[in-house]
């Protein structure tokens, strides 16, 4: 009889159990998230750029000759001009960034090849003078230009820079003065000319954006505003007298719009969880 029992209750087990374990609810498998890739702007980078730049050089033309000191002869001497400078600029850059949460700061260096250059060139009459004239030319040409500057941006999205910078700028400029005065009988009564080239430097100060574009690889678009000061021009007379000269004083400062790849060093990703 206790066999049976028990035969019994087993029978049960195997037809029911089963069954009920079966309408239980299946807790769901715990799958993790996969990593979100979130790019890190901290390391050493190189890169290259190109762009436009555009400014007005403002210039001041003076004379000693005592004559045009003690009664100036408007348009000639002395006299303020201004000429549009503009031309393409191009180079390379080296960096170095440091990224704490959303803010990333750093420090730049680039080096241009340029070829920023204006000219002016005139020809009016000497009021009072009973029809001479004068002709007045000047050019100015920045042939080189390099900064070192710091930057300071945030990440709105891992990927993306926006950024302030400033600092130290300088450059090589060329420039040139020609002043030739015309009596009434069209005859060269005196011509100034001259020359200067020289190594200026001043500062600069702008913004941009920069995003990752592929691996290591970012693009960006930057502004800068450079004034290196003024170049001095002297002008010697022809035929010379020592006594007498021109003193042109050129500005050099503009605007900078450039596009720039950049290639950095170490790990572009991180995860995050």
């Amino acid at each position: 009889m206790k066999m049976l029992s028990f035969g019994s209750i087993a029978l049960f087990a195997l037809m029911f159990v089963p069954a009920m374990a079966a309408d239980l609810p299946v807790k769901a498998p715990v799958v993790k998230a996969p990593p979100v890739a979130v790019y890190n702007w901290t390391g050493f980078y190189i890169g290259g750029h190109a762009g436009y730049a555009w400014g007005d050089a403002d210039s001041h033309i003076d004379f000693n000759d005592p004559v045009f000191a003690e009664s100036p002869i408007p348009p000639a001497v002395p006299a303020d001009y201004a000429k549009h400078v503009n031309g393409f600029i191009g180079g390379g850059q080296i960096g170095w960034n440091y990224q704490t949460g959303n803010l990333v700061a750093g420090v730049e260096a680039d080096f241009s090849y340029s070829d920023i250059n204006g000219d002016l060139s005139l020809r009016n009459t000497l009021v009072g003078f009973g029809g001479a004239t004068f002709t007045y030319a000047e050019s100015q040409r920045l042939r080189w230009f390099g900064t070192a500057r710091g930057r300071i941006g945030v990440t709105p999205a891992s990927n993306w820079l926006i950024y302030a910078t400033g600092g130290f700028a300088y450059g090589k400029v060329n420039a040139e003065t020609h002043l030739t005065f015309i009596d009434i009988f069209g005859v060269t009564s005196a011509q100034y000319h001259g020359a200067a080239s020289t190594t200026r430097t001043g500062w600069t100060i702008g913004g941009g954006a920069e995003a990752a574009v592929a691996g290591n690889w970012t693009a960006k678009l930057e502004y800068l505003y450079y004034d290196l000061g003024s170049v001095e021009v002297l002008g010697v007379r022809t035929p010379v007298l020592p006594t007498l000269f021109t003193v042109n004083d050129q500005d050099v400062r503009g605007h900078i719009v450039r596009f720039g790849l950049n290639y950095r060093f170490g790990g572009p990703l991180v995860a995050k969880y």
